[in-house]
């Protein structure tokens, strides 16, 4: 795991290959993923973690992503770069052995882990799990989903509405992907510098070229994002 960690400040941990697996071909459905995160002062106060891997009996592919950031006015409580470290942690020691031993693994064990989390922890977060075709998403706070739709001649960008309980408390969805999707999960820090348009010019790019350009892509919009005085970051999870 490829990781940078400063106290009281930022924390990254990303362990993924922006290529579309070759082992995973015959079960159906590929990921490939990118991210984006700043540099210098306006890392402050964010965390990421983006964990891609293929299971190894059955090469299912598995992904795990979240991004959080701080609340406004609270000052550093280190909650959500704490959470983060906590949900990559879980990922390894528990999630992946549970699942070399189940056909199908259970995404909503993942509940169990949100549910630890302290309702009052001032950050918001945003954030993805996937086995094969099927995904839990989970959001607080600030944090915004979108789903990028490319199956059918034009690209469509909208916006994931999960129901928003109160800032400290998590809201769910489960369900299954299908190729063509693209789910990009953001920090409200990256939403306030970009527009829906954009988004949609940025990333939806040939599929045949999302493996190569994922990060550049995003990335291309996270600069975008900082030119006009904003900052956050941002992870794209995309399938064919």
């Amino acid at each position: 795991m490829n990781g940078s960690c400063r106290p009281g400040r930022a924390w990254k941990a990303v362990r993924a290959d922006e290529r579309f697996s070759a082992e995973a071909k015959d079960m159906g459905i590929q990921y490939g993923t990118g991210h984006y995160w700043p540099r210098g002062e306006k890392e402050e106060g964010l965390a990421l973690t983006l964990q891609q891997t293929t299971r190894a009996r059955g090469a299912l592919p598995i992904v795990l992503a979240c991004v959080c950031e701080e609340g406004p006015g609270v000052g550093r409580t280190d909650g959500g770069t704490r959470f983060c470290m906590r949900l990559t942690d879980w990922f390894y020691e528990r999630a992946l052995e549970r699942w070399s031993r189940e056909r199908m693994p259970d995404l909503t064990i993942l509940s169990g882990e949100l549910s630890r989390e302290r309702e009052e922890a001032f950050f918001s977060a945003a954030g993805i799990l996937c086995a094969g075709q099927h995904f839990l998403l989970f959001r607080r706070g600030r944090a915004r989903v979108f789903l990028l739709n490319r199956r059918f001649l034009r690209p469509h960008l909208k916006e994931i509405d999960l129901p928003r309980e109160g800032s400290g408390r998590w809201a769910l969805e489960e369900g299954e992907l299908q190729q063509g999707l693209g789910i990009l999960l953001e920090t409200d820090g990256f939403s306030r510098g970009v527009t829906g348009e954009e988004r949609l010019a940025c990333l939806a790019v040939d599929e045949r070229s999302w493996g190569q350009r994922l990060e550049s892509r995003l990335s291309e919009l996270g600069r975008m994002g900082e030119s006009r005085g904003a900052g956050g970051a941002a992870v794209f999870v995309v399938t064919r």
